[in-house]
C-alpha cells in the first residue's frame, strides 16, 4: 500500500484537558511527504505511564498555553507507505518498522505518523525482517520506551558478570526488562540479582531467571531494608534500580551499596514513592521533594556517599537497534498484558492505570 493524492486525512487521538474524554479527531498532512520524511501507517501503539502523567497535568490553563501538546503515545509499530526523495535508498514502501517518538506534539496514537529519521528526535526507528507477521508486529509497539529507559538507566554503572544488582519493582515493565538485560546482555550471575516485588509475581520473575531465594516480597514485610541488608552480607551491591518508588534503604545505604568511589549507583525512575498517575506533575512535587533534594545534594553537589540519579529517556538509534538485536537472538522478549482496539483506548488506559497489568498494554489500529 502507498499513499496517493495531495493530502491525507486520518484519525489522531487528542483531548481538551484532563477533565475531558480521549477522542480521535481528524488531522491532515500534505502529500507527497517532504524529502527527508517517511509516512508510516500505524499498526499499534504501546501505552506508558508517562501518557497518564501528561494527561493529568493538562489542566485547562495548561491546555490553553500548550494546545499542540494534547497528544498521547510514544511507541509505535507499523508499515512505511511513502518515502521522501532523500531517503529512497534507506527506506522502502512496505518496510515494517517500530520505534519511539519523544516529542509531545506528535503522539503515536494515530492512524499515520510522519517521521524524519535523520533528525535526532525521530532517529529511534528500526526496520524489522519482512518475515515478521502483522500479528507479531503489534507486539513490537511494546518495546521502545521501556527498553530505552531501562538500558539507559543500567548504562550509568559499569556492569559486568561480577556485578551485584537489586531491582525494586522486578515485575514492572521496567523491572522485567532490566532482569532480561542484566542476565542476558550484561551477563550478571543469577545469584547476584535480587528482585523486590509483590508475592503474587514471584513465579513471573523467576521464569525470567531470578532465583527463588533472591526474591523479596514487599507486601510481606513492613520495610525491605532488613531483607536487603541480609542479602548485602554476601557483598555490597553495585547498582540499585528503583522502578517502583521506595525510600526504605537510605538509612543504611552505606552498608548495602558500594560507595561513590567504588562506583555504587542508585538509579530511580519515580522517586521515593509509588506514583499516583491521577495527579499532575505539580501536585506530585511535594511528595517528591525528598528525592529531589537528595539528587541535588548527593549527585549535583557531590555530598552523598553514593551516585544517586533520576533517569529520563532520550532517543537513541543505537539503543533501539540493540533491542531488536537481542530480540532476534532470543535474549529479550516483550511481555504483553493486553491488546485493545483503537475504539477501546479509554479502557486500555484504565487497564494501565489500574497497576494490575503484567506486561505492556497495546492499542491496535
Amino acid at each position: 500500500m502507498s499513499l496517493e493524492g495531495t493530502s491525507i486525512e486520518y484519525d489522531k487521538l487528542t483531548f481538551k484537558d484532563n477533565a475531558s474524554p480521549l477522542t480521535f479527531k481528524k488531522a491532515t498532512h500534505k502529500l507527497p511527504v517532504s524529502k527527508d520524511e517517511i509516512a508510516v501507517k500505524v499498526t499499534a501503539a504501546g501505552l506508558n505511564p508517562v501518557d497518564l502523567v501528561i494527561y493529568y497535568t493538562f489542566h485547562p490553563w495548561v491546555s490553553y498555553l500548550f494546545p499542540s501538546y494534547r497528544t498521547l503515545g510514544r511507541d509505535y509499530s507499523g508499515t512505511v507507505v511513502q518515502v521522501g526523495s532523500d531517503l529512497q535508498n534507506q527506506y522502502y514502501v512496505g518496510d515494517k518498522v517500530f520505534g519511539y517518538v519523544p516529542t509531545l506534539s506528535t503522539g503515536t496514537l494515530a492512524q499515520y505518523l510522519f517521521l524524519k529519521p535523520k533528525t535526532k528526535h525521530d532517529a529511534s526507528i528500526v526496520r524489522v525482517d519482512s518475515s515478521v507477521t502483522d500479528e507479531k508486529l503489534v507486539d513490537f509497539a511494546g518495546i521502545p520506551l521501556v527498553f530505552l529507559t531501562t538500558v539507559q538507566s543500567l548504562s550509568v554503572a559499569p556492569l559486568s558478570d561480577k556485578s551485584r544488582v537489586v531491582i525494586i519493582g522486578g515485575s514492572t515493565s521496567l523491572g522485567w526488562t532490566a532482569i532480561q538485560l542484566l542476565l542476558n546482555h550484561y551477563k550478571v550471575k543469577p545469584e547476584n540479582l535480587v528482585s523486590v516485588n509483590v508475592s503474587r509475581s514471584n513465579s513471573f520473575v523467576q521464569e525470567l531467571g531470578v532465583l527463588q531465594q533472591n526474591t523479596i516480597n514487599y507486601d510481606q514485610v513492613d520495610s525491605i531494608q532488613n531483607p536487603v541488608l541480609e542479602k548485602a552480607k554476601d557483598g555490597k551491591f553495585d547498582l540499585i534500580l528503583d522502578a517502583a518508588g521506595n525510600s526504605d534503604l537510605f538509612d543504611h545505604i552505606k552498608e548495602i551499596l558500594k560507595s561513590k568511589e567504588e562506583n555504587g549507583h542508585y538509579v530511580t525512575l519515580v522517586g521515593d514513592h509509588k506514583p499516583v498517575y491521577a495527579s499532575s506533575l505539580l501536585a506530585r512535587f511535594p511528595s517528591s521533594f525528598a528525592s529531589f533534594k537528595r539528587f541535588i545534594y548527593w549527585n549535583l553537589i557531590g555530598g552523598g556517599p553514593i551516585h544517586y540519579q533520576f533517569r529520563n529517556v532520550h532517543a537513541s538509534k543505537k539503543d533501539i537497534d540493540l533491542a531488536y538485536r537481542l530480540y532476534k537472538e532470543g535474549n529479550y522478549k516483550v511481555i504483553v498484558d493486553s491488546i485493545y482496539r483503537s475504539e477501546e483506548v479509554t479502557e486500555a488506559y484504565k487497564r494501565l492505570e489500574s497497576n494490575q497489568a503484567r506486561g505492556k498494554v497495546i492499542v491496535k489500529f
